[in-house]
């Protein structure tokens, strides 16, 4: 998210607080607007984002574990000895 995208959002939230008639001066509506903009991102974060990141770990574990990514270019590491 940009700081355009922010910025937008907090003059919106702001011009909402400012309809409904509350007697907050213009640093008190951007104030509310920055702490219901963190709450909304951490609701949505919190319920939507991370149960799919948790579903994409879960799914894609077996196969990240199974065939390690290859740097083109670089040799594989030698499989570590026992020391005798």
């Amino acid at each position: 998210m940009d700081k355009a995208h922010v910025a937008a959002i907090l003059d919106d939230v702001a011009n909402l607080l400012e309809l409904s008639g509350g007697n907050l001066g213009r640093l008190g509506y951007y104030l509310a607007a920055f702490a219901l903009t963190l709450l909304l991102a951490h609701l949505s974060y919190r319920y939507f984002e991370l149960p799919f990141l948790r579903l994409k770990d879960r799914r894609f574990a077996s196969a990240q574990a199974a065939a390690p990514p290859a740097t083109p270019g670089v040799p594989a590491a030698p499989a570590p000895t026992a020391a005798v």
